[in-house]
């Protein structure tokens, strides 16, 4: 998939998530999936985060190949657990949350492209082709793109979760410019 449908089908999920368990549609929440959503690509020099990686990616990419070990569900796995464990330093656990279901959501839209991913990597490594697959960046993902981001809008104003949503951005906005101040 490319970026834009990442992070837009992470975030329809997201929604549906949110509203199906009651849990609030934070700033933080949206942030830790939108980057989740991006997260596996590091092992692409390439893509939109690999691009951002500052070389990063390109030495993933030379360790592990592009979606191989990092599109797996060990590495979602290794990175929630590295995720939660941070919130003892601080980070909010609705980014934690995020961060760990935009990863996921990763994993499950490319496990439905034609180049698939060893999901089950290190004990199958095979990418294989599904029933239903798409080419990234084909017509179909454009559809699918349309679909997400449609899907997201609908939940996202028609169930108030932009409510929670902009009362948490406001918030994120007044803590960050109390530390601003407090710089000085």
């Amino acid at each position: 998939m490319m970026y834009k449908t990442h992070i837009t089908s992470s975030l329809a999920m997201g929604s549906v998530v949110a509203l199906i368990s009651g849990y609030p549609f934070l700033f933080s929440y949206a942030a830790g999936i939108t980057l989740g959503s991006l997260l596996p690509d590091i092992d692409e020099p390439k893509s939109y985060i690999g691009k951002r990686s500052f070389g990063l990616s390109i030495i993933i990419k030379k360790k592990f190949g592009h979606r191989g070990a990092i599109h797996s569900l060990l590495a979602w796995s290794i990175l929630t657990i590295i995720i939660y464990c941070s919130s003892a330093i601080g980070v909010p656990k609705s980014f934690a949350l995020g961060i760990s279901l935009g990863y996921l959501f990763h994993l499950m839209g490319d496990y439905f492209s034609v180049s698939s991913i060893p999901l089950l990597y290190p004990y199958h490594s095979q990418h294989k082709k599904r029933r239903f697959s798409y080419i990234t960046g084909g017509r179909l993902e454009n559809i699918i793109y349309i679909l997400t981001y449609s899907l997201f809008l609908i939940i996202f104003f028609t169930t108030q979760l932009y409510i929670t949503f902009i009362n948490s951005t406001v918030q994120t906005i007044i803590e960050f410019i109390k530390f601003i101040y407090s710089l000085n």
